[in-house]
């Protein structure tokens, strides 16, 4: 069934989450550690000036020059959130990715058994949920995963929108693809492969 398969996938991505990070999750987890130090003293000493904003970005920038803004700040935010929860570790940001990764195996098993049948949507997410490119980066703080369920949203809901040819649907997907954006720039490419 479609939960043994999920429960398989993610115990062995649980199991996986304290391997030694690799060099990219560095960058991502410091991103996310700056977006948790900006906002928590944003809040401490609140401000609308944009030199001192700047001023707070350079200094931090100059005691963490591996940090690197280039990055759509979605996932980042997110994993901030959560290290306001729970601690600022590699392990915290391997867990938001792992939580992304369960709701892209439940979204596809959606899409899947929606267009075709179950049997189909059960084999379909169980090749996709063991893939070793799967577990891989649902297992580190890289943003394919979140790009992946943002990508595969969008495209549920654009063509529920073609479909049911209703406005709501059109806006939600457009707010979605949005945010798909905001997690990696190449989403952009989303619109015209749906319309294509």
């Amino acid at each position: 069934s479609f939960i043994t398969v999920s429960l398989r996938s993610i115990s062995v991505s649980l199991f996986l989450l304290n391997t030694p990070p690799i060099p990219d999750e560095g960058t991502h987890s410091l991103i996310a550690l700056f977006f948790h130090d900006f906002l928590t003293d944003f809040i401490k000493n609140p401000t609308l000036s944009f030199s001192k904003i700047y001023d707070y970005i350079i200094s931090y920038l100059t005691h963490y020059p591996k940090l690197s803004l280039y990055y759509p700040p979605l996932l980042h935010v997110t994993i901030s959130a959560f290290y306001r929860v729970f601690d600022i570790s590699f392990f915290t940001g391997r867990f938001v990715v792992l939580i992304f990764s369960i709701a892209t195996l439940v979204l596809l098993y959606k899409f899947l058994g929606k267009y075709f049948d179950k049997k189909i949507a059960l084999f379909g997410t169980a090749i996709f949920s063991f893939m070793p490119m799967i577990y891989y980066n649902s297992i580190t703080v890289m943003t394919d995963i979140p790009y992946m369920f943002f990508f595969l949203l969008s495209v549920y809901i654009y063509l529920k929108a073609l479909e049911s040819g209703q406005r709501k649907y059109f806006i939600i997907a457009s707010i979605i693809t949005s945010l798909a954006f905001f997690t990696k720039w190449n989403s952009i490419l989303i619109l015209p492969i749906i319309f294509l």
